[in-house]
C-alpha cells in the first residue's frame, strides 16, 4: 500500500534500555498514515550494537479491523523494515536488546 496523497506521522526513534557499555543499542522509527478509510503503520528496526551477538526485538500491540486484539514481538542482528500493514486502533511499540525477547527493554509508546 503506499501513501500517494496520505500523510505520514511519524514517531521515534525508541530506544532500548541496554544492558552494556553501549547504552542505547536498538531503536525502532516508523510512521502511520491513513489511507482509503483504514490506518497503516510501517517503519524500521536498527540495531546499533552488531557485535554483541545479542538481538534487538521490537514488540507490537495494536488492535486489527475486527476489533481483535494482537502482540507480537520481531528480531534482527542488524536492520529490519516493516512494510505498511493495517490497523484499526491503539498501536504501541516497545523495543529491547538482548538475549530474550524480553531482556533490556525500554518502555511502551503509544504512537496511535
Amino acid at each position: 500500500m503506499t501513501t500517494g496523497w496520505a500523510a505520514k506521522h511519524h514517531f521515534g526513534p525508541y530506544f532500548s534500555q541496554g544492558h552494556e557499555s553501549f547504552a542505547r543499542e536498538s531503536y525502532f522509527k516508523g510512521y502511520w498514515y491513513k489511507a482509503g478509510g483504514k490506518y497503516y503503520f510501517a517503519g524500521d528496526l536498527v540495531d546499533r550494537h552488531r557485535n554483541d551477538r545479542d538481538y534487538s526485538y521490537v514488540w507490537f500491540k495494536w488492535y486489527d479491523r475486527f476489533g481483535r486484539f494482537h502482540k507480537s514481538y520481531y528480531k534482527t542482528f542488524g536492520h529490519k523494515h516493516f512494510n505498511p500493514f493495517a490497523f484499526k486502533r491503539d498501536f504501541d511499540v516497545r523495543v529491547c536488546e538482548g538475549d530474550t525477547p524480553t531482556s533490556g527493554c525500554g518502555g511502551w509508546h503509544d504512537v496511535f
